[in-house]
Parts: structure tokens; C-alpha cells; sequence
């Protein structure tokens, strides 16, 4: 999912599946509020989806405090 944010609005479009539509939603906003200009503090912003991890290092932490437990109660029988 993507966001456009303009800056110099102060506003962000609502979110849109794909990259192509989020350049369409800049480009409109473009046209219709700075008339093809390109307003200062643009943004093209990529919004999490929940469910999705967005730090794999934090991942590989819980694998291996989760390994590290169940090698632990293996051994402790």
C-alpha cells in the first residue's frame, strides 16, 4: 500500500495498492492544486500492512530465543 503526502498541503491522499496509482494520485494532485509544479516536501510514502513484519532482525530474535528455550526443555528431561 502507498500514500502520496504533499507537504506543502499539509495533506496525504488515502492509500493505494499499487505504485502506479500512487504516481497517478501525485500527478493529479499536481495538476489540480500547483498546476503541474512540484510542490516543496513531496512524498511518496509506503504504508505498512498489518501482519507483515517491517524489522527482520526483530524475526530473527524471536527464532532464536524461541530455539534456544526448546533446546533448553530438551535437555532439561
Amino acid at each position: 500500500m502507498y500514500r502520496y503526502r504533499c507537504g506543502l498541503c499539509e495533506t496525504t491522499s488515502l492509500p493505494v495498492r499499487t505504485w502506479s496509482e500512487v504516481l497517478t494520485e501525485r500527478d493529479q494532485h499536481r495538476q489540480r492544486m500547483h498546476a503541474g509544479h512540484i510542490p516543496d516536501g513531496e512524498q511518496l510514502l509506503r504504508q505498512h500492512q498489518p501482519g507483515r513484519p517491517t524489522d527482520t532482525r526483530a524475526t530473527v530474535w524471536i527464532i532464536l530465543i524461541a530455539g534456544t528455550l526448546l533446546i533448553l526443555l530438551i535437555l532439561r528431561h
